[in-house]
């Protein structure tokens, strides 16, 4: 593994699910040496500085006299009920407002606002790796030749956007695992149905910025280096649908809490009997003050004890209960350590989340607008009486706190990125050719340039005059040695287009990082069969003696 310390650039969506799922891999990252630097809104900046990490600020960095600067809660909250994701309607219909919203704002946005100063930041900053979480693609991340990973900090049923997924229930609408595929298809039907309507104008748009065109309805491009998700093992659904061998899963992305001050149960609630409950419904749910009201209400006849998270509107509801206690937003990694058991939205998506948790047996899922009194106040106590559910769980969190998936993200960056890092150079130093200006590097799109396209014509002269020579014999043996393998991946694969695509655009530096990337015998044969294996291996054997001796014999002519 290399010891190189790599500048790392952090891009999330401006969210706080996203930011604080970036900022638990950036700590780790950190721990390790390497500088990171996060690309954020303004109304991020202070949080993130003040836990020691480097901001670069997307656009205006000041706020204008008379103007008020929104925390990260407020304009969390804000979008969400833009967008209408709060009100009480049905799953479909949410999961249609917000594809509608993605295809239609979030592409305006980007265009005019977001991607040109993703391009200043980027060059100013040079990173050597950049980990994006978005729920779109951003161009300028994907077409700066600079390697990149798509943290997606959603539900992992909700990878559907990208992947295909038949034997998995379509995300976003909180169905059975064992439910109607009928069903299934219908709603995938009826969410593509939603999508036809804009998607066209995103792939013209992104195809317009430089990008490879996606798959129909794919909602981002996946990344050909990595792609980054969170879920327990326990509730992932790898069973079902085996995923990409460059898609990593892991439990959390867990930030440390270093920067939350210390929390103690208040005397109130420390004095009375009962289990002990935290109540979240995150930065966005809890802007619904009505459903709130409801729900501490409900919760006040219960003879458990109850932290609140209020929320940004925490001063339009009362904590009608002695037995509860709560505050605007409190320090959750701290309670969390306190407290017994957790009312939740369900995170990065409500639905799925919350039926995978009731489907394996991990919690109780409820509508939180229709629900009954008895209902949730029965489902409270299960919750805290249920010593199988809580055997479960005590497992799991055993299991996640053993295996401390997330300390491995150090380890997966060097091996993937240190020893392979090579900035594409806007010079053909190596065959004599110079004054090139700066080619744009886009590994899936490999038109050649003029510098390019003199690289191919220079190599093919040369092959063919030098036949007969331990010179032509060397070049035509790598084009048969790396053919080869290249055919017996049954397809034009993505290092073939990688290396074209270098090459065309004169990058001859990057040819050598590229091959060195992508080496066959490191990234395939961990899935392949065992015959498949074998041919692979006397490949590269039979072609590396080959041109051992072939070198061998133009030296000592």
């Amino acid at each position: 593994m290399s010891s190189r310390k790599l500048t790392i650039l952090f891009a999330p969506m401006h969210y706080v699910g996203a930011v604080n799922s970036n900022v638990g891999m950036a700590e780790v990252l950190r721990e390790s040496g390497h500088r990171i630097v996060f690309a954020i809104s303004h109304d991020w900046r202070v949080r993130l500085e003040s836990m020691g990490f480097e901001v670069r600020v997307m656009g205006n960095t000041t706020v204008t006299a008379g103007q008020q600067s929104m925390d990260s809660m407020d304009s969390n909250a804000e979008s969400a009920a833009s967008n209408g994701i709060l009100d009480d309607r049905t799953p479909l219909e949410k999961a249609q407002r917000v594809i509608t919203k993605v295809l239609s704002d979030k592409i305006t946005l980007v265009e005019t606002e977001n991607d040109p100063h993703y391009r200043e930041i980027i060059k100013s900053v040079a990173p050597d790796v950049i980990i994006t979480d978005h729920m779109m693609t951003v161009p300028a991340i994907v077409t700066s030749g600079i390697p990149w990973v798509f943290s997606w900090s959603n539900s992992p049923l909700s990878l559907d956007w990208v992947v295909d997924c038949p034997h998995v229930p379509p995300s976003a609408l909180g169905l059975p695992i064992n439910s109607d595929r009928k069903l299934w298809d219908k709603y995938r039907a009826i969410i593509n149905e939603c999508k036809a309507k804009s998607w066209p104008q995103y792939r013209d748009w992104m195809v317009g910025l430089g990008c490879p065109a996606p798959e129909p309805y794919q909602m981002w491009l996946p990344s050909p280096y990595a792609t980054f998700y969170m879920t327990p093992k326990e509730l992932d659904y790898t069973d079902r649908r085996p995923l990409p061998d460059t898609y990593h899963g892991f439990d959390c992305f867990k930030r440390s809490g270093a920067d939350e001050p210390p929390f103690e149960v208040p005397d109130q609630l420390r004095e009375r009997s009962g289990g002990l409950m935290y109540l979240s419904l995150g930065s966005m749910g809890s802007f619904n003050t009505e459903l709130m009201a409801r729900l501490v209400g409900i919760l006040a006849k219960s003879r458990h004890r109850f932290i609140v998270s209020k929320g940004v509107h925490h001063d339009q509801y009362e904590l009608p209960g002695v037995n509860m206690w709560g505050q605007r937003s409190v320090p959750q990694i701290r309670v969390l350590q306190t407290v017994d058991a957790v009312i939740t939205h369900g995170g990065n998506n409500t639905f799925d989340n919350a039926q995978r948790v009731h489907e394996l047996g991990y919690g109780v899922r409820l509508d939180p607008y229709q629900c009954s009194d008895r209902d949730l106040l029965d489902a409270v106590d299960r919750v805290l009486s249920d010593r199988g559910m809580s055997e479960k769980c005590r497992k799991a969190s055993k299991r996640i706190q053993r295996d401390r998936m997330l300390k491995a993200l150090s380890n997966l960056c060097a091996a993937r990125f240190a020893r392979s890092v090579v900035r594409p150079t806007n010079t053909l130093a190596a065959i004599g050719i110079s004054g090139a200006s700066e080619p744009s590097y886009s590994p899936d799109w490999p038109w050649p340039t003029a510098h390019g396209l003199i690289m191919l014509i220079v190599w093919n002269v040369t092959a063919l005059t030098t036949m007969y020579t331990g010179l032509g014999m060397v070049m035509f043996g790598f084009s048969m040695w790396y053919g080869s393998a290249a055919y017996f991946k049954y397809k034009f694969n993505e290092i073939t287009v990688d290396i074209l695509s270098a090459i065309m655009a004169g990058n001859v530096r990057h040819v050598l990082a590229i091959t060195h990337e992508h080496s066959y015998w490191e990234r395939q044969v961990r899935e392949a069969d065992h015959w498949y294996r074998c041919l692979v291996f006397v490949i590269y054997f039979v072609g590396t003696v080959g041109l051992l001796l072939t070198l061998y014999g133009t030296y000592h002519e």
